[in-house]
């Protein structure tokens, strides 16, 4: 229940697809909300900026995600937030897709949400990041999407 203990904790859905949009592997995981998202959230209510979830991030390394963490690691390419929704009163979807064609050859390890960035590799405020449970070889033959939930309890 919402109240004076407000706690922040994510989860993300990956699903690793091939080229008939067949679901290869998936699977859930928590993240690490950071310290900069904290702050962008109360920057926001205090009317000093303006929070747009607008893209997720994908990188190649696997060091321990930190609360001080402010960007990912080794970022490798990004994709456009293309959904966002709401499932309760407490919970915030975010949604994207990487394509066949972004960071064929690369193991992807680790992911970020990012607020109010551009197409430029680490722009934005980084919201949460999340070593993957198990790292995506990509290919020019698998593509991937992810689901980011935020939740608010």
């Amino acid at each position: 229940m919402l109240g004076e203990d407000l706690k922040i904790t994510g989860t993300i859905d990956i699903k690793i697809l091939n080229r008939d949009n067949e679901v290869l592997k998936q699977w859930t995981q928590k993240n690490m909300i950071l310290n900069t998202g904290i702050l962008t959230l109360a920057q926001a209510l205090a009317a000093r900026s303006s929070i747009d979830f607008s893209y997720i991030a994908a990188g190649t390394r696997s060091t321990v995600a930190s609360k001080t963490d402010t960007k990912l690691i080794d970022e490798v390419c990004r994709a456009e937030i293309i959904a966002l929704t709401t499932n309760s009163i407490d919970t915030a979807i975010f949604g994207t897709y990487f394509d066949f064609s972004q960071a064929p050859g690369m193991v992807i390890n680790e992911v970020g949400l990012v607020v109010n960035g551009t197409t430029n590799l680490n722009s934005g405020t980084f919201f949460a990041r999340s070593v993957l449970d198990e790292p995506i070889e990509k290919t020019a033959e698998n593509a991937f999407s992810i689901t980011w939930a935020i939740r608010f309890e």
